[in-house]
């Protein structure tokens, strides 16, 4: 328990008749709800589908919120979840009633009350924004779960007992699948600008790695589904310091060893993001009005002013020998497994060929000196085996002080790729841009 309470409402359509399930409160008709005892992740579907059956009474599916309240002082978020159903039989019963009496009612919390009418206007018109997911599209989810039962089917998996949902948010949706063999699980991600089509450069980069990247089961890459063998638990954000010290000195050697096959990394899907690229992308993104929203007016002025600084300190970072690598983009101890003495690294949405060390935002970010130390010496010690200590060392500085320009950026085009209304999940470029200002700071006192 952590002191919230969440108020789930189920938007339910009837799939032959233009009615909505409802249930009568104090004998007004609105939405079926129910209240939780905690705070739920609204793309935690692992967690609220089988709380929104309850509330339908049939097998359905999570196509997408549309609509949600979070009261920080009071400790209570409301949201209103888009249902289809999965199978089964609807009862037949005078709960189903048009939407506009649930509307005209206006005992909703106010913000709900408003993005239902706003969902009522778009359904009317048939309107499906440009940059919605694929899985919050109806339809979807049938298709997606017969492709995965045609794949179980020529892997000779045998039959599936099960496909349930793990996660749906603005940029993927993952379901585990249980079969008579094994688990699967199935991903679907977003076709966004920096993401790479996961399952095609996951397949080349297993070829390049097979002991450290596992090898897709299936994917389909003009959709961008991938199916995977379960890998084991990962490490985990709480994994000893010990092990968190040892996948990174094993990345770094995997690094390495990837500043030799950057042509045929390219070639596999990687996205290219090379240092040089850097300058022309910071104007534009301090001129973002939407990635900025949220940074307070003196630092906007700051980020401005660092202009000039910041192509001095990119300008010194290209002369020094640390070559490009290979980027996961979100590499931590939640992305990764041990077996044996081995670590196998998964999640590749963000590969990329960039600097190697602005990899390493979470040694960067963490707050315990004693960890970041550790974790940084054990991640640099390869490349002090290669090349200079003294450029090992400076590159590591400018790079503390420009991984979140990197990672802003990254942010940028994710945030202006997906909707309007889940862009609160990703917009968070103005924290590395925060990041990026911490920085330099120490700059401005020489």
């Amino acid at each position: 328990m952590t002191g919230w309470t969440t108020f789930l409402y189920a938007l339910f359509l009837h799939p032959d008749e233009p009615l909505v399930l409802t249930q009568s409160d104090l004998g007004k008709i609105t939405l079926p709800h129910m209240a939780y005892n905690d705070r739920v992740w609204l793309g935690d579907t692992g967690v609220l589908n089988p709380l929104l059956e309850q509330l339908a009474g049939v097998p359905i599916n999570i196509l997408r919120y549309i609509a949600y309240h979070v009261d920080e002082d009071v400790h209570q978020l409301h949201c209103i979840h888009l249902l289809e159903l999965r199978g089964g039989v609807l009862a037949q019963n005078n709960l189903w009633q048009p939407l506009g009496k649930v509307l005209e009612n206006g005992n909703l919390p106010p913000a709900l009350q408003d993005g239902l009418a706003r969902w009522n206007h778009e359904h009317r018109l048939g309107m499906i924004p440009e940059r919605r997911a694929p899985w919050a599209i109806p339809g979807w989810h049938t298709e997606a779960g017969r492709w995965i039962e045609d794949q179980v089917l020529r892997l000779g998996r045998g039959a599936i007992h099960s496909i349930g949902p793990i996660k749906s948010w603005s940029i993927s949706c993952v379901f585990k699948v249980m079969t008579e063999t094994g688990i699967l699980y199935f991903k679907a991600s977003r076709d966004l600008p920096l993401f790479v089509n996961e399952g095609a450069v996951l397949a080349r980069l297993a070829e390049f790695y097979p002991d450290r990247l596992p090898t897709p089961a299936a994917f389909a890459p003009e959709r961008g589904w991938l199916l995977l063998d379960d890998l084991g638990e990962p490490l985990g954000r709480e994994a000893p310091i010990e092990q968190q010290a040892r996948f990174m000195q094993d990345f770094a050697r995997l690094q390495i060893d990837s500043t030799q096959k950057i042509a045929g990394l390219l070639a596999a899907g990687c996205k290219d993001r090379p240092m040089k690229s850097l300058p022309s992308q910071i104007e534009p993104l301090f001129e973002d009005e939407l990635v900025l929203r949220p940074l307070t007016p003196d630092e906007r002025g700051k980020l401005k002013q660092a202009v000039p600084q910041l192509k001095a300190l990119i300008a010194e970072l290209i002369t020094l020998p640390i070559p490009p690598a290979l980027l996961h983009g979100d590499l931590h101890a939640g992305n990764v497994i041990m077996r044996k003495n081995s670590f196998l690294y998964f999640d590749w949405t963000d590969a990329a060929i960039s600097h190697p060390y602005f990899d390493m935002i979470h040694i960067f970010m963490e707050e315990d000196e004693t960890k970041r130390r550790a974790l940084q010496e054990a991640y640099l010690l390869p490349w002090e085996e290669i090349y200079p200590k003294a450029d090992v060392q400076r590159a590591w500085e400018l790079a503390g002080m420009l991984y979140g320009l990197y990672h802003a950026i990254s942010y940028q085009h994710i945030v202006h790729g997906i909707e309007e209304l889940v862009q609160p999940e990703l917009n968070f470029a103005f924290y590395f841009l925060r990041k990026l200002l911490e920085g330099i700071k120490p700059l401005d006192a020489n």
